[in-house]
């Protein structure tokens, strides 16, 4: 059934409960087509929180970031817009690093927890808001941290 267009509706927003992952140790990975927007301006890519504060894999100014609760990291740099990337954040201990299309980079100033909220979206904010202008095709959650050599084949 087509979505209406008239009248208010709340945003589509995809959610999962944050109880299935942990903030301590852990992988995200996921494919994406994404526009010279999304590249030129911040986007969302997974988050747990509305535009205020929380756990977040992002785009922002040509790279991909996520931030812990504390702290922001500033990963490996998206090269091109309308290509399919490879994209991952991965975390345990005091250790963090993200992978775009097979270069990875090690977060500095990691605090040990992702500081998850309640719910994870895909794509954008859980309000709504920052939403990727671009297309997902492929998320994943591994409950271990993946060595940096496995992130760098994972996204090539």
């Amino acid at each position: 059934t087509p979505i209406a267009t008239a009248g208010a509706r709340n945003a589509d927003v995809l959610t999962y409960p944050t109880n299935l992952f942990s903030g301590v140790v852990g992988t995200f990975y996921m494919s994406s087509i994404v526009s010279v927007n999304a590249i030129a301006n911040s986007s969302i890519l997974l988050a747990t929180f509305p535009a205020n504060g929380g756990a977040q894999m992002r785009i922002q100014a040509s790279t991909l970031g996520f931030y812990d609760g504390t702290a922001n990291q500033t990963g490996a740099a998206i090269s091109g817009s309308n290509n399919l990337n490879g994209l991952a954040i991965a975390w345990s201990g005091s250790s963090a690093s993200s992978a775009v299309n097979g270069t990875v980079v090690a977060a500095s100033g990691f605090d040990g927890d992702m500081s998850f909220g309640a719910n994870l979206a895909v794509g954008c904010a859980t309000d709504g808001t920052f939403s990727l202008s671009g297309t997902i095709r492929r998320v994943a959650y591994y409950g271990a941290r993946l060595a940096n050599a496995t992130l760098q084949g994972l996204t090539t």
